[in-house]
């Protein structure tokens, strides 16, 4: 695929008062690298967001891509 090295707006899944979480996150994959800033949204109503919702401390109970469970380590590290 074509590389950029171009800060693009990051698009939101929905809207709220997404943050940036301090630092990046560096996951090597076979054939490349990926660079993630990653942005946290906190007071989220959860009957207006689909998706499943879990407890923090049982994150790691569910069976996570390595790169998200890098993710979730990341923000639990920056964000308390």
């Amino acid at each position: 695929g074509k590389s950029s090295n171009k800060e693009e707006e990051p698009v939101f899944p929905f809207k709220g008062d997404w943050q940036p979480v301090k630092g990046q996150i560096n996951h090597t994959f076979s054939h490349f690298q990926l660079k993630l800033k990653v942005y946290i949204c906190e007071n989220v109503e959860e009957k207006k967001v689909k998706g499943i919702w879990i407890q923090k401390s049982n994150i790691f109970d569910l069976e996570l891509p390595s790169l998200m469970k890098k993710v979730y380590k990341h923000v639990f590290k920056y964000v308390h």
